[in-house]
């Protein structure tokens, strides 16, 4: 598949359709719901293979960006001043086997990963309501090996229950 650096029809503008990266609702990714600050949470249900690992074809649709975006479906938390969720993909450089190591224990003070992350999801200091969508800094590169993606409460509040669900559309350029 060759980029033809346009906005596509029929998917909204992105390059593929969007999908989840992390899903509240699915499988192992129930972790999301009702995280507690400085906790973290890797994609386990997601991606082509249903196993939480995402690839430059298979997922990506051979992109080199995306936006990212993380959708509230519940009301009832409020994140504190400078409160956002930091992600980070995990790759592989052996085709899907081993992963780049998160940190065992992270926490409000400890970041999941020992590297600056991929995207951070701002919040602002205010009761969160469900239907509202949160942006990250973007667009974002996207890796092109496979890669797992790792996502920590830093919010300064436990997450609202529910199927919060952080999002992946990939675009072709931000120009």
């Amino acid at each position: 598949m060759s980029t033809d650096f346009l906005h596509d029809a029929g998917t909204g503008g992105f390059i593929v359709t969007p999908f989840a990266l992390i899903n509240g609702a699915t499988g192992n990714d129930t972790g999301i719901n009702a995280l507690t600050n400085g906790s973290a949470v890797t994609s386990a249900h997601g991606g082509a293979l249903t196993t939480g690992i995402f690839s430059l074809t298979g997922d990506f649709g051979s992109a080199q960006l995306a936006e990212i975006w993380f959708n509230i479906v519940t009301a009832g938390w409020t994140p504190t001043a400078g409160g956002f969720i930091p992600g980070w993909f995990l790759t592989s450089t052996d085709g899907g086997t081993t992963f780049e190591q998160a940190v065992a224990s992270p926490s409000a003070t400890v970041p999941a990963v020992a590297r600056s992350a991929d995207f951070f999801i701002p919040f602002e200091a205010a009761a969160l309501t469900a239907g509202w969508v949160k942006f990250a800094n973007g667009p974002i590169e996207l890796p092109w090996q496979p890669s797992k993606v790792i996502v920590q409460n830093m919010t300064g509040a436990t997450l609202g229950a529910g199927a919060h669900t952080i999002y992946c559309g990939p675009v072709a350029d931000k120009y």
